[in-house]
């Protein structure tokens, strides 16, 4: 992503690059602990529902620390819960049914509110590229399921009236 805002400035697209805030399962920090140490080790026991960030040793950790520091950003660890809250929260906000690790994106947002190094007026973007369906698993126990009606107008109209 890093590269693709650098594009965009370079050709004039943009004024000037996002600050990039990394965020990490706690269990899958080996990226966060390089930004905030300076030095690599791999994940202890990377056990976490967001799968797909569920791993000792990621890719890239040298170029994705370099890029978090250029923009002027940092990172932080979010907990399972908090990654199911954030899921459950930008769900109910904005339709969008991430997968765990998508939302752990939104479980960051949420862990940063009121935090000193967040402007409150600035505009703040979710990367969200794993759709629900990708890794349902630790999300369908979870879930309230809609309520079934009939396909007739008058009861949908009740329903959304709440009758």
């Amino acid at each position: 992503m890093h590269k693709a805002f650098y594009d965009l400035r370079a050709s004039g697209l943009i004024d000037k690059l996002p600050r990039l805030i990394a965020v990490q399962a706690e269990s899958s920090d080996a990226i966060h602990h390089f930004i905030q140490t300076g030095h690599y080790r791999n994940a202890e026991e990377p056990h976490t529902i967001a799968d797909s960030i569920s791993v000792a040793a990621p890719s890239n950790a040298i170029m994705a620390r370099q890029a978090v520091l250029e923009s002027g950003g940092f990172s932080l660890t979010v907990s399972d819960e908090e990654i199911l809250a954030g899921q459950k929260k930008l769900a109910e906000t904005t339709g969008i049914f991430a997968e765990p690790a998508a939302a752990a994106a939104a479980a960051g947002m949420l862990k940063l509110k009121g935090d000193a190094r967040i402007d409150p007026q600035a505009r703040i973007v979710l990367l969200i590229t794993g759709h629900g369906l990708k890794d349902p698993g630790a999300s369908l126990g979870r879930l309230q399921l809609p309520q079934a009606v009939e396909p007739d107008l008058g009861q949908v109209e009740a329903l959304l009236n709440g009758e």
